[in-house]
């Protein structure tokens, strides 16, 4: 049974700088693909330990400035905080491409970015960051996906079902072992799969305004 701290104890073995998981290392060298090799890993962000809503994905996307950032030892710490699960959602002026992204996506059940930082999270399956995401064999062989995969299933959802936090499956629901509903009503108490679009969206509808009232509720956010 994965214990409650299992993913963020995992993450605590990498070094800061680490641009991968040292349990990873091994099936990298050996396993073609097209992950970069000069941009940290983004397992997840946000206060994933506690946070009361926590959306789902497949994995980060990438371009110049995560590259850039990656090799400024200044942001070591940075990085190193956010596999913590522990740090608030990035602001613009920490990390402008992620908050420029998951602002949009908390936009979308009529959250303000700013009633998001400390209660909202984003768990992916893939660490590693990707224009368009092609390695999909990568997600059973490496050890990372697989301590996502494995506390999302025995710690993140149980909490989901009982209510204790909302879970929204934003990409890959099959990869994470949910079917999307289009009726909008949650598997349990709080865990919601519906359809997506491939960037990341929930398709417009009764279906996503329902899930954007439960998110609000679980905030506190008036309607």
């Amino acid at each position: 049974m994965t214990v409650p701290d299992s993913l963020f104890r995992f993450w605590a073995e990498a070094p800061a700088g680490s641009f991968r998981h040292p349990r990873d290392r091994f099936v990298l060298e050996r396993v073609p693909h097209r992950f970069p090799h000069s941009a940290p890993p983004n397992p997840f962000f946000g206060p994933l330990r506690t946070a009361p809503v926590v959306l789902l994905y497949l994995s980060p996307g990438l371009d110049d400035f995560d590259e850039a950032r990656g090799k400024d030892p200044a942001y070591e710490t940075f990085f190193k905080h956010q596999w913590s699960g522990e740090a608030p959602l990035p602001s613009g002026d920490e990390y402008k491409p992620w908050f420029r992204w998951w602002s949009r996506r908390v936009a979308q059940f009529g959250v303000d970015p700013a009633d998001a930082p400390e209660r909202v999270a984003f768990l992916n399956i893939s660490a590693y960051r990707s224009k368009s995401f092609h390695d999909w064999p990568m997600l059973a062989a490496l050890p990372s996906s697989r301590a996502s995969l494995d506390w999302a299933q025995d710690v993140l959802f149980p909490q989901a079902y009982e209510g204790a936090r909302i879970v929204v499956c934003m990409r890959s629901a099959k990869y994470w072992g949910l079917s999307p509903r289009a009726d909008g009503l949650p598997w349990g108490e709080g865990l919601y799969a519906l359809p997506f679009t491939q960037s990341g969206f929930l398709h417009h509808g009764d279906a996503r305004e329902r899930v954007g009232a439960a998110i609000r509720a679980k905030l506190g956010i008036a309607a």
